[in-house]
């Protein structure tokens, strides 16, 4: 909605010429038990009888419940200094009239005569979908997991590693990669998941590398990322592990960059999908200089379990319930 003013009544002090006349307006919805519940108040117009207030977005059911019909009550003001208001007018409107009849509020104000005219210039209802809506339609999710095997994790070889081996439980990776893209591939229709990883020297029979590497497939094939399931992506995590000789440090912009590109190249085949990285990592030190434009967000955190960061940085507290 776009509102303006016009010919708005001066209520600043008469013997006061240095003040102004700085206009808002305030918008409130009528609750159940008839009292006027407040929803959104514009930002001043300094010194203008005739303002025009910037574009105001807001949701319906803020606004009105959703109803058509409910009588939304809008009050206009003047804002003085130390927070104070004076008083200018107020008046109601429908959504059904401003989209149907009238878009002209014509204010009343007991103690002044024609304190002024609200005129709406402009006004959209646009339906706006959300992430479970697109779900719900059919859209589906593509993921790519990244584990981190920086030292910080411990050797692997110690029983104290978060990468640790157990005959009779899994790993806090393991947990996570369970709890966390098995609920995500129910929504991948192929269920395949390029895995790699970051932050270590692999030493695969067919890939390996003298220096710490933050982009490799753990699977040990660069031209064959991809693994099936969630079975498959821990029997390739565990197979990988005797490969791999952890290092540091931790450097996310080659998997954000490789996430971007299959992204894109989905994208580009005309694929309706909604690619999702996921990264559990012992914990996180983001270097916004290696990073750069890439750079998703940068976190102190003291070193915990690797569920405490993980798809979009989700606290482990959301994947205990």
């Amino acid at each position: 909605m776009r509102w303006r003013g016009a010919a708005l009544k001066d209520v600043s002090p008469w013997w006061n010429f240095l003040a102004k006349t700085n206009p808002f307006i305030r918008f409130s919805r009528q609750r159940s038990d008839g009292s006027w519940l407040r929803v959104f108040q514009t930002e001043p117009v300094q010194a203008n009888l005739n303002p025009v207030w910037d574009n105001i977005e807001i949701r319906l059911e803020k606004l009105c419940m959703n109803r058509f019909n409910s009588e939304i009550k809008v009050e206009c003001f003047s804002h003085s200094g130390d927070n104070g208001e004076e008083f200018i007018g107020e008046g109601s409107f429908t959504l059904e009239q401003i989209l149907n009849t009238t878009r002209v509020v014509s204010l009343t104000n007991p103690d002044v005569e024609n304190p002024g005219t609200l005129f709406l210039d402009e006004v959209n209802i646009e339906e706006r979908f959300d992430f479970i809506d697109f779900i719900r339609g059919g859209m589906q999710i593509a993921v790519v997991l990244a584990i981190d095997f920086t030292v910080s994790n411990g050797i692997q070889n110690s029983v104290d590693s978060l990468h640790a081996i157990h005959r009779t439980s899994l790993n806090d990776y393991q947990i996570a990669i369970t709890k966390v893209l098995g609920t995500l591939l129910n929504y991948d229709y192929d269920q395949r998941v390029p895995v790699y990883g970051f932050g270590a020297r692999p030493c695969f029979p067919n890939l390996k590398d003298t220096e710490t590497s933050h982009l490799f497939p753990l699977t040990g094939n660069p031209e064959r990322p991809e693994v099936l399931g969630v079975d498959g992506v821990l029997k390739t995590y565990s197979n990988a592990l005797q490969y791999l000789e952890f290092s540091g440090p931790t450097y996310f912009s080659p998997i954000l960059r490789e996430a971007i590109k299959q992204a894109n190249d989905s994208l580009s085949k005309g694929h309706d999908e909604y690619l999702i990285l996921l990264i559990p990592v012992s914990y996180t030190h983001l270097r916004a200089h290696e990073t750069g434009r890439n750079l998703v967000c940068r976190l102190l955190l003291e070193k915990k379990n690797p569920q405490d960061v993980l798809l979009s940085l989700m606290p482990s507290s959301a994947l205990k319930k």
